[in-house]
């Protein structure tokens, strides 16, 4: 049996990003261990001087109720989790901006899942398979 599941970012050009925000942070709520976020991080300031990458890791569902939590008053600019279900509770809740990022080369479905959201409000950022025998 083989099974592909596709994991999703509301934005994550974090290589570009800093064209995007205009302030001097950046703000990334994750489920994401900080052994992963940690050097993506380090990577992400000593390529945009000035710019902070601020990395809050919850748990998908608790990162889920914080962007609902705040979303009078937000403060965060990405969410990163590899549960697409939490990205479709957030953008059914109108929570996600639409974005544009340059996908070439990545197909637009995986077997007949796809990879990125129709509307713009959120894109996979990886994809894994594996098998039992």
């Amino acid at each position: 049996m083989k099974r592909t599941f596709r994991a999703s970012v509301a934005a994550l050009a974090l290589s570009s990003a800093s064209a995007a925000f205009a302030a001097d942070k950046v703000v990334v709520v994750t489920s994401f261990p900080n052994s992963m976020t940690g050097p993506i991080e380090a990577a992400f300031e000593a390529a945009n001087p000035g710019i902070d990458l601020e990395i809050l890791n919850k748990k998908t569902s608790a990162g889920v109720k914080y962007i609902q939590e705040i979303s009078d008053a937000n403060t965060a600019d990405i969410f990163w989790a590899s549960a697409p279900d939490a990205f479709e509770v957030l953008k059914g809740d109108g929570l996600l901006a639409s974005v544009e990022i340059n996908s070439d080369g990545i197909p637009e479905k995986i077997g007949a899942y796809p990879m990125n959201d129709p509307d713009g409000k959120y894109y996979g950022f990886a994809a894994a398979g594996y098998g039992i025998m």
